[in-house]
């Protein structure tokens, strides 16, 4: 994923995440952190 997409754009994916899923139980060791 590095390589597709801007820091930035990973780290608001990131964010996102957290947002929805706090305890990150929803997929378990996928790329997108």
């Amino acid at each position: 994923m590095p390589l597709a997409l801007q820091p930035s754009t990973l780290q608001l994916m990131r964010h996102v995440k957290a947002a929805f899923d706090p305890e990150g139980i929803l997929n378990p060791g996928k790329l997108l952190p």
